[in-house]
């Protein structure tokens, strides 16, 4: 039922970021709709809360489930031991970081 649900919404959101795109042909994605919808302070303070915290949690949080995943693969326990996930996550984030700064350097 979720999953049915959550392809219903999908769409709608995909379709509203593809409107205000069209409608807004300035540059800088987020920060340029919140500069268009509320003034240049909220969008100014939506760029520092992106960069410091958003984007960081979110690839914490995709480098723990992937090491989670990756690690019960190799594991005969039932639960992974918390540190060896931690470990893979923390090469995970560096070898991204790694390969993001090489492709930027090309």
């Amino acid at each position: 039922m979720v999953l049915v649900l959550t392809s219903a919404c999908l769409p709608t959101g995909a379709l509203a970021y593809a409107e205000l795109g069209t409608m807004n042909t300035s540059s800088g994605a987020e920060y340029a709709y919140f500069m268009d919808a509320f003034g240049p302070m909220p969008a100014y303070l939506f760029s520092w809360v992106s960069t410091l915290v958003l984007k960081p949690s979110q690839l914490a949080i995709i480098c723990l489930s992937f090491s989670k995943y990756a690690v019960e693969a190799f594991v005969t326990e039932c639960e992974p031991p918390s540190s060896v996930v931690k470990v893979v996550a923390v090469l995970a984030i560096g070898t991204y970081t790694d390969f993001t700064q090489r492709r930027e350097k090309d």
